[in-house]
């Protein structure tokens, strides 16, 4: 266990948050020349679907299911949490999902940017890391498969 904050995580929860840090620390320098936005991320998307993008897909609509949301709702309430995304956005991602990371791949990289916006402007709840590590680690393999 790390404690952190007053707080126990897991071991892995910390290696992976902090391994998604320095992954989306280096692909934003090297896919977006230090400035991540939703366009950018909309034009460097032009690539072959991947096991990584599948697994990345499954794993978010996983993830709304263990939040008791259909994956529709859980874009539009949770990912676009502060209103994070707009409906375009919100519509590439759904498509992604729908997809099975087959396609729309430019969906899978505005959810990891998503993510990494509630993460660190601190809308994701922290406390409830230990219970993401499936999905850090399958954003953490598209981000490397990126590099």
């Amino acid at each position: 266990m790390v404690k952190i904050a007053g707080y126990n995580f897991r071991q892995n929860t910390v290696e992976e948050v902090g391994k998604f840090a320095i992954l989306w620390n280096k692909f934003e320098k090297d896919k977006c020349n230090n400035h991540c936005s939703t366009g950018k991320l909309r034009k460097i998307s032009i690539f072959a679907p991947s096991e990584h993008f599948q697994n990345l897909a499954r794993t978010l609509k996983h993830r709304s299911e263990l939040l008791g949301l259909h994956y529709d709702a859980y874009v539009r309430h949770g990912l676009s949490m502060g209103h994070g995304l707009n409906s375009e956005d919100m519509d590439l991602i759904l498509a992604f999902m729908n997809s099975d990371g087959k396609d729309n791949l430019a969906g899978g990289l505005l959810a990891i940017y998503r993510i990494r916006n509630n993460m660190f402007h601190g809308l994701k709840e922290w406390t409830d890391l230990d219970n993401q590590i499936e999905l850090f680690e399958a954003m953490n393999n598209v981000l490397e498969e990126m590099l």
